[in-house]
């Protein structure tokens, strides 16, 4: 998601990143056998509306594909960390997190290569700050999905970018278009 929102506008990428992975548990969900009220269902399909609003790309404009593919592929990403964290039992606590961190980790090193390292250490209270938020949103999300329903959970989960949104018109002075607006109020 990192990369897809340095290469494009964030307000319209990370909401990007939260539908796939939010339709991705939902449907898992349900193959799981997971029953859902009603009111559950319709806030389910209102928040996938929302996300969908939050990302429209507006006034004719068509997004870089490049962004866009590799914020679908982060969602994706996203859905199917949520879908193995609800396998796990709820009796090994928080212990799934270790190996996923593990390889996360090792991966990102392995993708970022040392080339990119220097401007992480001028920035590295950011990175450190970054990751610590990032460790504890694991850790809810790893306690919510061995303990809910994968289908809320996941949807749940997919409202980050509501935040990510608002951090971007403070921080970035990002201006959101209406249909934006709107999404993040249904959200």
């Amino acid at each position: 998601p990192y990369r897809s929102s340095a290469d494009g506008q964030m307000a319209v990428l990370s909401p990007v990143v939260a539908a796939p992975g939010g339709v991705l548990t939902v449907v898992t969900g349900r193959v799981l056998g997971e029953r859902l009220e009603l009111l559950d269902g319709v806030a389910i399909a209102g928040t996938l509306v929302a996300v969908l609003l939050v990302a429209a790309p507006g006034g004719g404009v068509v997004p870089d594909r490049r962004p866009l593919l590799l914020a679908i592929g982060a969602g994706i990403c996203f859905g199917l960390f949520f879908v193995a964290m609800a396998q796990t039992a709820a009796a090994s606590g928080l212990w799934p997190l270790v190996p996923a961190r593990v390889a996360s980790i090792t991966l990102a090193l392995l993708l970022a290569g040392p080339d990119r390292w220097p401007p992480v250490r001028e920035r590295f209270g950011w990175v450190v700050a970054t990751g610590a938020l990032d460790m504890v949103a694991n850790l809810f999300i790893v306690l919510a999905a061995q303990r809910g329903p994968l289908a809320i959970v996941g949807v749940l989960s997919s409202l980050h970018p509501v935040v990510t949104i608002t951090v971007a018109i403070i921080w970035l002075r990002e201006r959101p278009r209406p249909v934006q607006v709107i999404g993040m109020g249904i959200a």
